[in-house]
């Protein structure tokens, strides 16, 4: 089982370390340019005075913990977290196959259904070091620039949108099942996520949105409510629908594997 599980540290291993650098860039530019992007909009104010604010930026100059939300759980972060969430659920015996390896892969003592394991695994524990890695640098930079961030606060908002995202993992991962190209996975994985973040998220916060849109909107679900970092008041019957409906999936893939004909 160790060896299955080194061989899929090694196939992802390289998206995930890209992906490690780019959400420790995200962290560690919005915290070191706090000051800096304040300034800018304080600035546009006085310049600008016929421009019209978004309802969040009153909140974000003054308040810095609402800051960190916004541009981490809330936007750049999650979006970030999200297509890396996607690179790694891609790989697995359909990728082998059209490489022309799974042969030699089949032929390891492992059941397939061993194999499927020990990627998804894989894939998860590094879904889950992405999403804890603001939690961890944002507390510690924000001290070097003069601000107080608690660890706990970040932890919740961070392992809340972890919660709320691994269904975009366990798709990506069921598309890489069904799917013997893996940059048509990709494709349709980006894609969907297109879908979700340019049309239905604008649309989902309106008082008068059809439940299915409600249903489908897994980044206001991921973001969460920002004015209450306390982990009594979080939505926890929708993430726990989001966990179920991440593991059906998850399950649908594994099945789709054993079944297949390689």
């Amino acid at each position: 089982m160790i060896s299955l599980l080194q061989k899929a540290w090694i196939e992802s291993r390289v998206r995930f370390l890209t992906g490690m650098l780019l959400v420790t860039g995200i962290s560690v530019f919005f915290v070191f340019s706090h000051g800096w992007i304040v300034h800018t909009w304080q600035q546009d104010r006085i310049t600008h005075p016929e421009w019209v604010e978004p309802p969040w930026l009153p909140r974000a100059t003054g308040n810095y913990s609402f800051y960190l939300w916004h541009f981490l759980p809330d936007s750049l972060f999650q979006q970030a977290w999200a297509f890396c969430a996607v690179l790694l659920g891609i790989g697995g015996l359909r990728h082998e196959q059209a490489e022309g390896s799974v042969g030699f892969t089949l032929s390891l003592p492992a059941t397939r259904r061993a194999m499927f394991l020990s990627r998804m695994s894989v894939g998860l524990l590094e879904c889950v070091a992405l999403a804890m890695t603001p939690a961890l640098l944002s507390p510690l930079f924000s001290r070097m620039v003069g601000q107080e961030y608690a660890f706990s606060e970040g932890a919740l908002h961070c392992f809340r949108m972890l919660l709320g995202g691994l269904i975009v993992f366990a798709f990506s991962t069921f598309l890489a099942s069904a799917l013997e190209s893996a940059y048509l996975a990709v494709f349709i994985g980006l894609s969907t996520l297109a879908v979700l973040y340019l049309f239905i998220q604008p649309y989902a916060g309106a008082v008068d949105a059809p439940a299915w849109i409600r249903a489908v909107d897994i980044r206001h679900l991921m973001a969460g409510p920002e004015y209450s970092p306390q982990w009594a008041s979080q939505p926890w019957f929708r993430l726990a629908g989001s966990m179920i409906a991440a593991a059906a999936i998850l399950t649908a893939a594994l099945l789709s594997i054993e079944r297949r004909d390689f």
